[in-house]
């Protein structure tokens, strides 16, 4: 599966020249307010940042801990006490599995624009040993991460709204119309709201017209859960236990096809769950279940952070989280189990987690309708789209 080439990526926007700098003074300036600071909550003075890592939308400064586990009694007192130091709207305090140190990340006065372009174009090379490249977006360092939905293999996205949750999915998508063709992947949308993927319509990638309400976003998740039947009778009668091993298998014959991986996409999850809660629950959990042998694989989010529409079998099944920013505390357990999300900023700022690792920052990027637009085109031949 070959990486977006070079002409491909032209197609993508280029990052503006708005990228906020930072003096070495300023950064060390901020550092000893830190250590000063830190020395004030009886921690003896032997606390100092040993690392600065300046990132797009925060920068992070890690300290190390002297000795080992000697942590601060009241960290919500210290996040209080070093906004107020460093004469920002907050700080967030993280602590990692090594107890040597912890991280101070805190908010950049001037937020950089992040594209998509800023994503792919360090890890082209990255982009071949996935089968299904998920451009998350920027570190906290500014590094790319990018993750293979097909190991996850199911995704769900929540947070408040006007967070990013929607830009993400019109990157994903974007990222994967670049990196895959129509015979290796296939889209299954569906967009209630009618503002996510309107530039994606008669695009070759789509196994079915976007869904525009949720009585149709209903009906693809029964188409889809159809074609995973499918799909598993198919392997089945092939003797082969995933689709990988199929497409093995078939290669080279002139009357079977590969099978290309599926993924379906709905933004937003709680209008198919309104409509008919009971039936949506089921046919999400089936093909989580048993949708990564057959290739097919689930992106769901929402903005309506509830037990009611996040359930315990949704949760249980769908392993990979993501949470934008969310209203409280609550909020972020039901999605991580944790949390931290109510404390990020607004516009693209995440904290991803996969199944069995530790939640990591990610500020992620834009794709414009123009730059979806113009991937489309390149995908149809002239005057094939509706």
């Amino acid at each position: 599966m070959p990486p977006p080439t070079p002409d491909l990526l032209d197609l993508l926007d280029h990052p503006p020249d708005d990228l906020a700098s930072y003096t070495q003074e300023e950064l060390h300036s901020t550092a000893r307010t830190i250590e000063a600071t830190l020395a004030d909550h009886n921690c003896d003075g032997r606390m100092r940042v040993v690392e600065i890592h300046p990132g797009p939308a925060i920068t992070r400064y890690e300290v190390e801990l002297c000795p080992p586990r000697a942590l601060p009694r009241y960290v919500a007192d210290l996040e209080s006490d070093l906004v107020e130091a460093l004469d920002i709207a907050q700080v967030q305090i993280v602590f990692r599995s090594d107890v040597s140190t912890m991280s101070v990340e805190v908010p950049n006065h001037e937020r950089r624009a992040i594209r998509l372009r800023d994503v792919l174009v360090d890890p082209l090379d990255d982009l071949d040993k996935m089968r299904l490249p998920f451009a998350l977006g920027l570190d906290a360092a500014g590094a790319p991460v990018i993750t293979d939905l097909a190991k996850l293999p199911h995704l769900l996205i929540a947070g408040a709204g006007a967070t990013g949750k929607t830009a993400v999915l019109q990157a994903m998508v974007t990222a994967l119309l670049l990196a895959r063709t129509p015979e290796q992947v296939r889209l299954v949308l569906a967009d209630p709201s009618g503002y996510s993927f309107g530039a994606c319509k008669g695009i070759p990638h789509l196994l079915r017209p976007v869904a525009r309400d949720a009585d149709d976003g209903v009906l693809a998740l029964g188409w889809a859960l159809e074609e995973m039947m499918r799909r598993l009778h198919a392997l089945r009668a092939a003797r082969a236990k995933s689709i990988d091993a199929y497409n093995r298998s078939v290669e080279g014959l002139f009357n079977r096809a590969p099978m290309p991986r599926i993924v379906v996409i709905i933004d937003e999850l709680a209008d198919l769950m309104t409509l008919d809660k009971e039936t949506v629950e089921d046919r999400l959990v089936r093909i989580a279940g048993m949708g990564r042998l057959a290739g097919i694989h689930l992106v769901v989010a929402t903005k309506h952070i509830s037990v009611n529409v996040i359930t315990g079998l949704v949760k249980a099944n769908v392993p990979g989280k993501m949470a934008y920013r969310v209203v409280s505390q609550v909020d972020s357990r039901i999605v991580l189990d944790e949390g931290g999300a109510e404390q990020l900023l607004r516009q693209g700022d995440a904290l991803f987690r996969s199944p069995g690792g530790e939640i990591q920052r990610v500020h992620t990027p834009v794709a414009t309708d123009a730059e979806i637009e113009r991937i489309c085109e390149a995908h149809c031949t002239p005057g094939e789209r509706p």
